[in-house]
């Protein structure tokens, strides 16, 4: 069984499952990093997820998207950390489903959007609105999140070295650890 940390850009998907996969002994596979392997793979160069897409739009992102979606969802006993857009263009849930338990991490939009300032504006937000289009498009992802998600977790207030101790008592009380 996978875990499978699902949420905006920003949210600590990544950070967070680093410390999971640390805290239960489970190999960590974050869905960026596959598809720019994958890219690797295929065209000979190492290339970043953000330059994949400025360089081939997000149609060609997408596709190798859901290419290193399908790969991790036949993965066993890791924890996974999506993009942020990866459940919303995703087209096989039924497989990730199949073997994942996916965690919707809520964190507090203020802190997201001092994540996406620091480490660069992606090409799905605007930077002359960047407040206002990262709220707009957390508000038509956030159903989407709630509906694939097994279960919530939340995350606002909390320090990134306390989250994946939280998270695995979360999840022993659920029954799914």
């Amino acid at each position: 069984m996978n875990l499978v940390l699902i949420g905006f850009k920003a949210s600590g998907k990544s950070a967070v499952g680093r410390g999971l996969a640390k805290e239960l002994g489970m190999r960590f596979v974050d869905l960026d990093d596959l598809i720019e392997e994958i890219y690797e793979k295929e065209h000979g160069k190492k290339s970043s997820f953000r330059e994949i897409y400025a360089n081939h739009g997000k149609k060609f992102f997408r596709e190798l998207e859901n290419q290193a979606g399908e790969e991790a969802a036949l993965l066993d006993n890791c924890i996974i950390a999506t993009g942020g857009g990866t459940m919303i263009f995703f087209k096989n849930h039924k497989l990730l489903k199949e073997r994942s338990k996916i965690i919707y991490l809520i964190e507090e939009p203020k802190a997201m959007l001092g994540r996406i300032r620091a480490r660069g504006i992606p090409a799905f937000l605007n930077p002359e609105d960047l407040e206002g289009s990262m709220n707009r498009e957390l508000e038509k992802r956030k159903p989407v999140y709630e509906k694939a998600a097994d279960y919530k977790f939340d995350i606002r207030g909390m320090m990134l070295q306390e989250i994946p101790g939280k998270l695995i008592s979360f999840l022993k009380d659920e029954g799914v650890l």
